[in-house]
């Protein structure tokens, strides 16, 4: 279901929508001590297959962001032109080498830098302290 559905549908602001997503997102991941993400073996597999791919050695995870373009907000606007001159809001993914979707995170202007939304975002918590052991590498 898109956010606008969710807006019309319920009569509430899509800001309210991404808020709630981000929460239960957030809640979803705590279910977990260790998330989903490799250890032992399959970490190992998941390290090689960076460096066979990029040659990058150490490498556990991919993170990369993309702007998701939207109509102009009514309310602070030119929060959500990015540096491409579009309204837009962010979306981050983490993947691991076989394109397995770790996380995603989308909601905030597309005016933040992507080091911002990255500690803005679930992720910076959940890789500094369920999975400090993985190096995280991002095209930004």
């Amino acid at each position: 279901m898109q956010p606008q559905t969710v807006t019309d549908r319920f009569g509430v602001c899509i800001s309210s929508v991404f808020r709630v997503v981000h929460r239960i997102t957030v809640f979803i991941f705590a279910l977990s001590p260790t998330g989903v993400w490799p250890k032992g073996q399959r970490l190992l597999s998941v390290i090689e297959g960076f460096r066979s791919l990029s040659g990058f050695p150490g490498v556990g995870v991919a993170l990369d962001g993309t702007h998701i373009e939207i109509k102009a907000p009514k309310k602070h606007h030119s929060s959500y032109i990015n540096r491409k001159d579009f309204h837009s809001v962010l979306l981050q993914q983490c993947m691991i080498i076989n394109l397995d979707l770790q996380s995603a995170f989308t909601g905030v202007p597309g005016s933040i830098h992507d080091a911002r939304v990255y500690r803005l975002s679930p992720l910076a918590v959940i890789l500094t302290e369920k999975a400090s052991y993985l190096m995280l590498i991002t095209t930004s």
